[in-house]
């Protein structure tokens, strides 16, 4: 008895014993496993950013409302208010969007590094 593992090699196998048919039956379910395969994969990953982006917004309108909370949004300088308020107003909104809906447009770090100022300001209250 042999015994073949890797896809390969059965491939290789069928062809040496003249089965082309059963090769390219074979080959055909190989395909759809990977395409299946590279398919889960792309969505988990997709997932993930979409998990984490939810993540990083929801600490950021949580931080935005301790700072309304505690010393109000007009203690904060006029560019970091326009970007708190466009997070509360659109907390879906990924960075990129955010950067185009700003009265003077930004780059996405741009954007993040205001983010990461007013989450910086929440901190230390």
């Amino acid at each position: 008895m042999t015994y073949l593992q890797r896809a390969e090699d059965i491939m290789d196998f069928l062809i040496l014993v003249g089965a082309m048919e059963a090769r390219d039956t074979f080959e055909g379910v190989k395909i759809l496993r990977e395409t299946r395969n590279d398919l889960n994969r792309a969505n988990n990953a997709e997932t993930a950013n979409i998990a984490r982006t939810v993540s990083a917004s929801m600490k950021t309108i949580n931080n935005i409302s301790k700072i309304m909370d505690t010393v109000g949004l007009d203690s904060l300088p006029v560019d970091l208010q326009e970007v708190a308020h466009l997070r509360i107003q659109h907390p879906d909104y990924s960075i990129q969007q955010l950067a185009d809906s700003l009265t003077n447009p930004l780059t996405k770090s741009g954007v993040n590094h205001r983010l990461r100022k007013i989450n910086k300001i929440a901190d230390e209250l």
